[in-house]
């Protein structure tokens, strides 16, 4: 149980360190990881004739955009692997961990109908007859469903 939990600790805070040392290799030498972009949307590496060339982008104001999108998403997976890797080592209090799941419970409370939308399908693939939460429990019978004898 502990090794298995200190895996993935270690794995997602890996997976942290790498997104972030992505973000500092594409800030620290931004020329050369530009040049990667700009190859890749301006389609320079094709061959001769190449019929799909109409869909290639070739402005350098949407070049530098797009790249600053990807170091955005990169800095914004980084973030969040530290996050869970914080989370899930445990140094948040109880009662953070507490009240995220309690405001978690709540939002599903209040998308009841949205779930119960998805319960209704996902008993359709299935094959079940009924669906319902045994958090509060309700079975709801489908409309659909065969009658039981």
């Amino acid at each position: 149980m502990y090794i298995a939990r200190i895996a993935k600790i270690v794995m997602v805070a890996c997976l942290a360190l790498f997104c972030l040392l992505v973000v500092f290799s594409s800030l620290h030498d931004y020329q050369t990881n530009f040049l990667f972009v700009k190859n890749l949307m301006s389609m320079e590496t094709t061959f001769p004739g190449n019929k799909l060339m109409y869909r290639a982008i070739t402005t350098p104001e949407l070049w530098h955009a797009t790249f600053a999108i990807v170091i955005f998403g990169e800095a914004l997976a980084g973030l969040l692997f530290l996050v869970g890797a914080y989370f899930f080592f445990g140094l948040g209090t109880r009662l953070e961990r507490f009240s995220i799941v309690r405001r978690a419970g709540r939002l599903r409370e209040r998308l009841s109908p949205t779930s119960s939308a998805s319960c209704s399908s996902w008993s359709l693939r299935v094959g079940s007859s009924s669906c319902g939460s045994p958090r509060h429990g309700t079975v709801r019978r489908l409309p659909f469903a065969s009658p039981s004898p």
